[in-house]
């Protein structure tokens, strides 16, 4: 089989068939160059096979033995040829196999969309505006519902997407969110702290990227720059891929909310970013104060004429800074994903939506991140391993566990039901029809500092 590799973005290869037979020995030689690529950094390979002139029943069993042995990479295949899937639908492989009718939907692909960031370094600049989770005194507004910080959700995106460095700038709540970061590492991410105490002249965005240019660690590529305040559904991959193309100074991600009704490029000092990229060469010409926001950023280069180019995503901002915001964040990124989109936070997951009025099924054992809608009927001798947020008006009947959970609304616990975990109250007390609360039932207000994590029941369920 000849193959030509070209390369796209910083992750992915892809291996063009331009003749030959595919066949039960190509395995070597395809096991080879995945070798070969992932030495580079490339994790997503794609194998473009239009050009094949014959294949065998022996090459099927290549490319099938080729994508169940590289686990650590993305292998997908494209432009099969018809006697290829044939032999697939004959074989009833057609689940099993990555398969994509060309080239442009595979790149679309959520499989692949993973790549595009391979090798990128980020920045999550996390207080830029008062309103952002990280400068809330509270921590309710800081954690989400297994309490951990909600940068974590930033932090996993990123991951999927490839990036493999990340530097958070974490505001005013540094040594906690160090302290909660401790042990809880991102598997292929590196994390580092930016602050004053790594020698930058201020806490200003400015100068805090001037210092990552002047130490030289932040490498060559250009630098993505995300607000740590928002869960975001963008597509990562087409921004970098857009501001590749645009060849741009710097480049801006903005959605429809984030314009806030000022949509001309003039008026980018009203907008607020989603995110921006940005070339290392020119952060050495960042002022050093006056610049606290994705917005000033962008607005400075602009007025220095440098070119700057507008990225605008068909995607949905969501601000998370109370407990109140759970039920509106996780309907938005638990149901099924936007066209070709890898929700950014919480990853979407078959058989785990229950939406308003529908029935959890019985003796059902559901793991999270599970949402049961409001008015959601739940059976005896369930268990919803969480995180779990349950809607308003769902009783939470005996023999029942329910772990991790948050509650956004008032609800009736029976006699019997084991709560373990955390238990948030969106401001409200639980409406017991028992005289008194289950023994792991565990409620926080706001104004508790810390949250503790409660050991696991000793009870079983009957």
């Amino acid at each position: 089989m000849l193959l030509d590799v070209k390369f796209q973005g910083n992750g992915i290869a892809i291996f063009h068939a331009t003749g030959g037979e595919l066949h039960a020995n190509s395995l070597e030689r395809l096991e080879e160059l995945c070798d070969v690529m992932q030495r580079q950094g490339k994790i997503g390979i794609i194998l473009e096979l239009s050009g094949l002139r014959r294949v065998s029943a022996g090459g099927l069993a290549a490319l099938v033995e080729l994508v169940s042995l590289r686990r650590d990479q993305e292998i997908g295949i494209c432009s099969p040829p018809e006697k290829l899937l044939r032999l697939i639908e004959q074989l009833g492989l057609y689940r099993g196999l990555p398969i994509y009718k060309d080239l442009p939907n595979a790149l679309r692909s959520s499989q692949f969309k993973r790549c595009h960031l391979r090798g990128l370094r980020c920045v999550v600049f996390c207080s830029s505006q008062s309103r952002g989770i990280l400068d809330q005194a509270g921590p309710s507004e800081m954690l989400d519902v297994l309490g951990k910080p909600l940068i974590h959700r930033v932090l996993d995106g990123l991951a999927d997407y490839g990036c493999s460095i990340t530097y958070l700038k974490p505001g005013r709540n540094a040594r906690r969110l160090a302290s909660y970061l401790s042990g809880e590492q991102v598997i292929g991410q590196s994390q580092f702290l930016l602050g004053a105490e790594m020698g930058a002249a201020s806490e200003e965005l400015g100068s805090l990227l001037r210092h990552l240019v002047d130490s030289q660690i932040s490498g060559q590529d250009d630098l993505l720059i995300l607000p740590g305040d928002q869960l975001n559904t963008a597509d990562l991959g087409a921004f970098v891929e857009h501001h590749k193309d645009s060849r741009a100074d710097l480049s801006v991600m903005v959605t429809e909310e984030g314009t806030n009704g000022a949509p001309s490029d003039q008026d980018m000092d009203l907008w607020e970013p989603s995110g921006i990229m940005i070339r290392p060469e020119l952060i050495p010409h960042l002022p050093t104060d006056g610049c606290q926001s994705l917005s000033e950023l962008a607005c400075f280069l602009r007025r220095k004429k440098r070119k700057v180019a507008v990225y605008r995503a068909g995607a949905r901002l969501l601000h998370v800074n109370s407990v109140t915001s759970y039920q509106h964040v996780l309907t938005s990124l638990m149901t099924s994903p936007i066209d070709g989109v890898l929700p950014f936070g919480t990853a979407a997951e078959a058989g785990i939506w229950h939406g308003a009025g529908s029935r959890v099924s019985a003796r059902a054992k559901i793991t999270g991140p599970v949402f049961i809608g409001d008015g959601a009927e739940v059976p005896r001798n369930v268990r919803l391993i969480g995180p779990v947020v349950i809607g308003a008006g769902v009783k939470i009947p005996s023999r029942t566990l329910v772990r991790n959970s948050i509650i956004l609304s008032d609800q009736t616990l029976e006699t019997g039901a084991l709560v373990d975990g955390k238990l948030v109250l969106n401001d409200r007390q639980l409406s017991l029809s028992a005289p008194a609360a289950p023994r792991h039932l565990l409620t926080i207000p706001h104004e508790i500092p810390e949250l503790d994590v409660l050991q696991e029941p000793q009870e079983k369920l009957a």
